[in-house]
Order: C-alpha cells, then structure tokens, then sequence
C-alpha cells in the first residue's frame, strides 16, 4: 500500500501537451509533480504526513490544503491535452481522488473549522477506536513491506473498520462545531478516501469486496 500510494506524489504539474508522445507527454507531467512536491520540504512533509500519520489532522490543513490543490489543478490542466494512451489513463485515475477533493467537494471552503476540530480529539473517540486503530495500522504496508495478495482484503476491512469507527465518533462533534453540510462533507470525504484505496487495488487486478459497513459511510442528504 505504501508503494501504490506514494504513486499519488508521482502525478503531473506543470508544462502541458509539447507534441510528445502520448506517453512522454503524461509522463513528463508525472516528473513535474513529483520534483515540485519533493523539492518542497512543507509540501513533501504534508504529503507523508497525510498518508501516515493516525489522527490525520494535518489532511485538513487549509494553507497547505490549498497548496496542494494548486499542484493538482495545474496537473489536470497539463495532462488533459495530452493524447490517449494508458499513461494518461493511469495518472487520471491516480488524480480522481484529488479531483474530487480539489475540484468537486466543498472541502476546500470547509476545511478551516475542520482542521480546528480535528486537532481537538475526544479521549471518548480515542479510546473507542484504539483496538482498530491497532489493527489497522498492523495490515498497512510500509515502503519497504508488502502484504500478500490473500492479506488484502483483510487491509482493506481494518482499514475500514477503523475509518468507519473513527469517523462516526467524530461526526456529532463536526455536525454541532461546523454545521450539517461540513459533517456531511467530511463523512462523504471518508467515504471517497475507502473508495479510492480500493478503486487502485482493482486497477492492480486485486478484485477486492467493498466492506459492507463502509458501503453506506458517505452521505448526501440531510
């Protein structure tokens, strides 16, 4: 998983379409992103610290949030005149998560009152979650770990066993300090994060099952 996910870091900013090929195009946008995010120490330490740390609170960051959203749009604009081919198609499946974060949720607008909440954690929600946080942490894959093909879907379920858990337990706390429509953007966020983990296993050939207690996580209504 550390090794799929530090693809994220690997997406494209920058020069746009020159007349490449299709895959020297989409991957000249690759080599961009990934120099601008590592020759950034702030940016490159946002970017760990959102795929490692436990609490997450960082993710919410609005300065940094809004730093990294500039990298993404910029990514979107240089790899969408690139011709077809699968290394466009790769690094637009790659971008879906931070499109939606960036370009189609309200998490952007939401993220001050969020970052404030999220650095505030209940001990009750600590010590609620801690067993799966545990367990979860224990299947997750380092840089230099792999799991095996038969332990993924374990991953995934203590993934979402403790996203889930930790998730419900903040959203009352989200919902009276944010307002309803912040709660339901962060529950939906959640859900799209889940989601995203298990849309990339997929693209990887693992036919991975979405654990039935994250299916219904996400909301849209009141």
């Amino acid at each position: 998983m550390g090794k799929m996910l530090t693809k994220a870091k690997a997406l494209a900013v920058g020069s746009g379409y020159r007349g490449q090929t299709p895959d020297t195009c989409a991957e000249q946008c690759r080599s961009d992103l990934y120099h601008n995010v590592v020759n950034d120490e702030e940016l490159n330490d946002y970017v760990v610290t959102v795929m490692k740390s436990g609490r997450f609170a960082e993710r919410f960051n609005p300065v940094l949030l809004r730093k990294i959203c500039g990298l993404v749009n910029q990514t979107l604009d240089c790899i969408g005149p690139c011709p077809s081919g699968d290394f466009k198609t790769d690094a637009e499946k790659q971008l879906a998560f931070g499109r939606y974060v960036c370009q189609e949720s309200n998490l952007i607008s939401e993220a001050a009152c969020l970052y404030e909440v999220s650095k505030e954690k209940t001990p009750e929600c600590d010590s609620k979650c801690s067993n799966k946080k545990k367990l979860r942490d224990a299947a997750v894959m380092t840089d230099d770990e792999f799991t095996s093909v038969s332990q993924l879907p374990i991953l995934v379920e203590r993934m979402c066993d403790y996203t889930e858990c930790d998730t419900s337990c903040d959203y009352t706390v989200i919902r009276e300090r944010c307002g309803a429509a912040t709660a339901r953007t962060y529950l939906n966020f959640n859900k799209k994060s889940i989601d995203t983990v298990v849309e990339q296993l997929r693209s990887y050939g693992f036919d991975i099952p979405m654990p039935s207690n994250c299916q219904n996580m996400g909301v849209t209504d009141n």
